[in-house]
């Protein structure tokens, strides 16, 4: 329980890195489980987050278009999964190939953000 309110509390205390599941977002969340269906478990007893998290790279790209092509910037999805394999359940990169949103995956994937962006810590 007291992790539960860590989280809950840590959650409220960040607020602002949380984006607003408006019709928008929700409409492309659809739209992302009709073209890529297998993305989630339907078996699973809690929701899925990774149609979300699709949804939301394609609302920030959209939104961030014009300001992205000033800056030759572009939004790119992050995640540790890999590609689903052939005849399974795909994966967050699955889907971000699908709608064309590039995607550093897989275990070294923050190393190769890190590459691409000329990052050095």
């Amino acid at each position: 329980m007291a992790k539960k309110n860590n989280l809950a509390r840590w959650a409220q205390e960040h607020g602002h890195i949380f984006s607003p599941d408006d019709d928008a977002l929700v409409e492309r969340c659809r739209t992302v489980l009709r073209e890529v269906p297998d993305l989630v478990d339907y078996e699973k007893e809690r929701e899925d987050a990774d149609p979300w998290v699709v949804a939301l790279a394609l609302e920030e790209r959209e939104k961030q278009q014009q300001k992205l092509e000033q800056l030759r910037a572009e939004v790119v999805v992050v995640t540790q999964e890999r590609f689903g394999s052939i005849g399974g359940r795909r994966k967050i990169p699955d889907a971000c190939r699908y709608f064309s949103v590039p995607c550093y995956s897989g275990p070294d994937s923050l190393v190769r953000l890190f590459q691409a962006e000329n990052w050095r810590f």
